[in-house]
C-alpha cells in the first residue's frame, strides 16, 4: 500500500525528515545541498505469503550512468526472515514494468541479490537505479517503510513535495542549519494536507533543453 507520512509539523520528526547522519552521507554522494523532491511510504499489509514483485528499477526513462537520485528508506518496524524485505540487485539494463528474466538470471550468476534484515529505526540509502523486488509479508503485522528521494541541486526534476504552509518554518530550519542541511523542493498550500489522500505520482525524470543534459524527459 502506498501512503506517505503525516504532513503536520508535530508529526514531521527531524530524525526522519532531516536525518543528520543520512544527510552527511548524501552530501558526499550527490554533492552539497541535495534536494528532496519526493516523499512517500510503502506499507506491506500482512497475510500474503508467497507473493513478490517482479525485479524492477524505479525508473522508466533514459537516465545518467552516475548516482543522480538516492532514496532514504526509514523502517518503522522490524523486517525479519520471511517478511517484506526487498531483494536488491546491481543496476544494469531494464525494460518497462520489470527487468527481462534472462537479464536477471545473467546478473544472478555473478552478482546474486541480497535480502537484508533491517531493524526498526534504521535507514537504508538506495540508488534509484538499483534493481529490486519487494517480497510478501506473511505475518499479521503491517510493515511500514518511508521513502524520501534526494537529487543533486543541479538536477532539474519537476517533482515537488506538497506541504501545508504551516510547515514552511520547520522546513526552513532544516535547510539553514549549519551541519548537514536538508533542503526540500516544496510547494506550499494554505490548507492542511491529508497525507492519506496524496496522489502517488513520481516524476523523477529531469527536464533539460536540447540533448546535452544529464537525461531528458521521455514523451
Amino acid at each position: 500500500m502506498s501512503q506517505g507520512p503525516p504532513l503536520t509539523p508535530p508529526l514531521m520528526y527531524t530524525d526522519i525528515w532531516a536525518n543528520q547522519p543520512a544527510a552527511t552521507v548524501l552530501s558526499a554522494l550527490l554533492g552539497p545541498n541535495p534536494r528532496v523532491n519526493y516523499v512517500n511510504g510503502n506499507t506491506a499489509l500482512g497475510g500474503f505469503p508467497g507473493a513478490r514483485q517482479r525485479v524492477h528499477a524505479d525508473l522508466t526513462f533514459n537516465h545518467a550512468q552516475l548516482p543522480f537520485g538516492i532514496v532514504t528508506n526509514y523502517y518503522l518496524t522490524d523486517t525479519d526472515d520471511d517478511d517484506d524485505r526487498s531483494t536488491a540487485y546491481d543496476p544494469t539494463l531494464e525494460v518497462k514494468f520489470g527487468i527481462r528474466e534472462e537479464l536477471v538470471e545473467r546478473r544472478r550468476a555473478y552478482a546474486p541479490p541480497i535480502q537484508p534484515v533491517v531493524r526498526k529505526g534504521s535507514v537504508i540509502l538506495r540508488d534509484l537505479r538499483l534493481w529490486h523486488a519487494g517480497v510478501a509479508n506473511p505475518s499479521p503485522v503491517p510493515r511500514i517503510m518511508l521513502a524520501f528521494v534526494h537529487t543533486p541541486w543541479w538536477y532539474q526534476c519537476p517533482a515537488r513535495v506538497v506541504l501545508p504552509e504551516a510547515c514552511r518554518g520547520l522546513v526552513r530550519e532544516w535547510a539553514e542549519r549549519a551541519v548537514s542541511p536538508v533542503c526540500y523542493r516544496a510547494e506550499y498550500v494554505p490548507a492542511d494536507v491529508d497525507h492519506k489522500t496524496v496522489k502517488f505520482s513520481p516524476t523523477l525524470a529531469a527536464i533539460t533543453r536540447g540533448t546535452s543534459g544529464c537525461c531528458r524527459k521521455m514523451s
